[in-house]
């Protein structure tokens, strides 16, 4: 199974969001990732604007080494927030219709 490596972040820290893309266009140019989507999160009560960036890496193993080997960075942003999803394909008409 695919997982997916989740980054959150406020939408104001640029740095972050070029941290990602920079590491995330390496691996998409070796094959191994897929940018999946860059979305803002609106303001809520209390909370600021937030991006999140999803990276979908081919099985859950190399995005757990990947993740890792990222969090040991030490240029990685201290706000940061990540996440590892193990995802499933779903057949959307076998759900609805067993």
């Amino acid at each position: 199974m695919g997982a997916i490596i989740l980054f959150e972040f406020p939408s104001d820290q640029a740095d972050a969001r070029s941290w990602i893309l920079d590491r995330a266009a390496v691996l998409a140019i070796e094959g191994k990732a897929e940018l999946k989507f860059v979305g803002t999160e609106q303001a809520r009560c209390g909370r600021a604007t937030t991006e999140m960036i999803a990276l979908e890496i081919e099985n859950l193993e190399r995005a757990s080494s990947i993740l890792s080997e990222w969090r040991r960075d030490a240029l990685l942003p201290g706000f940061l927030e990540t996440r590892l999803l193990q995802i499933e394909c779903v057949d959307l008409a076998a759900a609805i219709f067993p």
